[in-house]
């Protein structure tokens, strides 16, 4: 691999109802869950309809990969990344994106004053997202081992190596990296800019780097400084997803 446009399957990236009520904090047993599950499903099939899901991978060096965190203050001291990266046996840029057109109908929504729809859509497109760059993960994975990309967003087996996505924004990689990592990747071909303040357009797009590697390079402990700046601790998840049992490092 060395290159690769990716088409992702939507009807795997669009979360069930379930999930964007749990993601908006809606009891699933309340008295209006009922009404709260119609407009979730509301928005899952809008999602499925609107988003265009697809993605671009590129394999880079070790080298590469220190390059884009050596930018001044674009990665924090006491970031995981450069000693995850620095155990890593493949790395890859990846960029991935619904497309314009799911961005457009929640605009539309809101600005019609369907606040509940537009929420969960918003909701749904940004968890399809996440799915998104997990599934290009995956693919990563396949591609390396020369296996079939079924089953996108499953979880992988601790017997298995890990393939996980980092992106600028999160544990201590700024989101100023965006800039290095676009000069880098280029994913123009998918539609994909930033902006001056490296917001990503479309917005529901999600970029970074892949590491794959043992799943013990992936876990460390989430006590930083930066971690108090964080609220959905999404790496608790991520480090479970690879299932292992081995020790966390420092």
């Amino acid at each position: 691999m060395i290159r690769e446009k990716i088409s992702l399957p939507a009807a795997e990236l669009a979360p069930s109802p379930e999930d964007i009520l749990r993601q908006q904090g809606v009891p699933l047993l309340s008295e209006v869950s009922g009404q709260a599950l119609g407009c979730a499903e509301d928005a899952r099939r809008q999602c499925l309809h609107f988003m265009k899901p697809q993605g671009i991978l590129q394999s880079i060096s070790h080298e590469d990969g220190t390059d884009l965190l050596t930018t001044e203050g674009v990665i924090h001291a006491e970031a995981p990344l450069p000693d995850i990266m620095a155990r890593a046996d493949h790395l890859a840029l990846f960029a991935v994106t619904l497309g314009k057109e799911i961005s457009r109908r929640i605009k539309i929504l809101f600005t019609a004053g369907d606040y509940p729809l537009a929420a969960a859509l918003d909701t749904a497109a940004s968890l399809a997202a996440d799915k998104a760059a997990l599934a290009v993960s995956k693919v990563c994975a396949a591609r390396i081992a020369g296996t079939s990309t079924e089953n996108l967003v499953s979880s992988t087996s601790a017997s298995e190596p890990a393939f996980l996505p980092y992106s600028p924004g999160y544990c201590g990689w700024e989101v100023t990296g965006q800039r290095a990592l676009f000069a880098t990747l280029e994913p123009a071909e998918i539609g994909l800019t930033l902006n001056e303040s490296c917001i990503m357009e479309p917005l529901k797009s999600v970029s970074g780097i892949i590491l794959g590697g043992s799943a013990a390079i992936h876990i460390f402990r989430p006590n930083f400084a930066f971690c108090t700046q964080c609220t959905s601790r999404e790496c608790i998840m991520r480090m479970a997803s690879v299932q292992t049992k081995g020790p966390a490092h420092d």
